[in-house]
């Protein structure tokens, strides 16, 4: 069984990083971490799927590995790609 927990905000800085962490490091199991931006007008969705630990830890995904996560993904889709992105 697949679950999911999704932190949006309209804005950057205002703190969803940090709950991500939190929310990461105080859970258990092999957890994934998926960061999403939407861009409209782009042809093909960009993925970026990263499990090495070794990555920029000054980056979101790097900061969720940091916290814990077991392998973490950087989407950048329109709207209408993200949802197939995503699964």
């Amino acid at each position: 069984m697949v679950k999911r927990i999704v932190i949006s905000g309209q804005s950057s800085g205002i703190g969803k990083t940090s709950f991500v962490k939190d929310i990461i490091k105080n859970l258990s199991g092999n957890i994934t971490s998926v960061k999403c931006t939407i861009t409209e007008n782009i042809e093909k969705p960009t993925i970026n799927y990263e499990v090495d630990k070794n990555i920029n830890l000054n980056k979101d995904t790097g900061r969720f590995l940091k916290a814990g996560a077991f392998q973490a993904a950087y989407i950048k889709a329109d709207l209408d790609k993200l949802k197939r992105s995503i699964e």
